[in-house]
């Protein structure tokens, strides 16, 4: 009778511990998926400000070369640029992630 007892318990505390260690495994789980999003949202932060400081500079040359090159060319070339500048980033974000 306390072999069954005793083996009754030691089951109990085998379920309480494989209980633990899955709660452990998804709380791990949960943090690292926080952790993972929040450094992918910051990327993306980064890269959407790099984009904005090129469109500025951009058309900073846009105003300076205006008296220079006719306006459409220029417009052409701002359109062209910034596509270009569009694809790079997607590509380094597909890469990142």
């Amino acid at each position: 009778m306390k072999e069954a007892s005793s083996f009754l318990l030691l089951g109990r505390w085998l379920v309480l511990v494989v209980i633990i260690f899955l709660i452990f495994i998804v709380l791990i789980i949960i943090i690292l998926t926080i952790f993972v999003t929040t450094i992918i949202i910051i990327i993306i932060f980064i890269i959407a400000a790099s984009f904005t400081i090129c469109l500025r500079v951009i058309i900073i040359i846009f105003f300076i070369l205006t008296p220079f090159i006719p306006r459409e060319v220029l417009l052409s070339i701002i359109i062209i640029t910034t596509f270009i500048i569009l694809i790079v980033i997607f590509i380094i974000v597909i890469v990142i992630i």
